[in-house]
């Protein structure tokens, strides 16, 4: 797996890159200070990256200069939206309402606070790759509120007939390649359309993506 890591702090950087590399020893990590710099890696790169763990403000207060403009949310929507199939998880220090809503609307997988210890941090990279996404404790009231008033602004959810196809197998136990198989289509193709799906009921696995699609008005469109 090639992991993208952007965080301006050197000292934390570093800690936290030495123990990926422990847990992950198979993976290649690229750590980098600066978000212009992460850009430029995401342009150039030869092969994409299948994870990005993303420090979400560039502070005055790292190593770099104050001159450094490109935060970490940009970079995060830059890598959307060349390759939307990378997971991305977020450390930040900001607890308002307003931060949290605006990274679930622009669909990051995990959400930590940077307090939080490496040990949850692997725990939202396990979550990840399972295809699951996952949420700081302290971020879960902030969820279920925007969750609701969603669901009080929305009565209905547009999915299309792929999507709605997709549903259907996965209500009946079939595993990512059987659908894959029995759609005629790639696999990448599936994972990525059940993402886009849990992202938009915000949902975090295939259970509770089931269910929300059993129990609210969903509309299939012809596209």
């Amino acid at each position: 797996m090639k992991v993208l890591y952007l965080e301006d702090q050197a000292m934390i950087r570093e800690a936290t890159t030495n123990y990926l590399k422990i847990l992950f020893p198979d993976w290649t990590i690229t750590a980098v200070g600066t978000g212009e710099a992460a850009i430029a890696l995401i342009r150039l790169a030869t092969e994409h990256f299948d994870l990005f763990l993303a420090d979400l403000s560039i502070s005055g207060k790292s190593e770099f200069p104050a001159k450094t403009k490109i935060q970490g949310t940009q970079v995060i929507e830059f890598i959307q939206s060349v390759h939307p199939e990378c997971k991305v998880v977020v450390l930040t220090a900001m607890t308002g309402d307003a931060s949290i809503n605006h990274l679930i609307n622009i669909n990051v997988n995990a959400i930590l606070f940077k307090s939080s210890d490496l040990s949850e941090l692997n725990q939202a990279i396990e979550e990840v790759k399972a295809g699951n996404t996952y949420y700081a404790k302290d971020i879960e009231p902030i969820i279920k509120k925007n969750s609701i008033n969603n669901k009080l602004s929305d009565t209905s959810l547009e999915i299309t007939k792929l999507q709605h196809n997709i549903v259907q197998l996965l209500k009946l136990g079939k595993g990512y390649e059987e659908v894959a198989a029995e759609l005629h289509t790639e696999l990448r193709t599936v994972r990525y359309q059940i993402e886009l799906m849990r992202r938009a009921t915000l949902t975090k696995n295939i259970p509770e993506l089931i269910t929300y699609m059993t129990e609210n008005q969903i509309i299939v469109v012809n596209n």
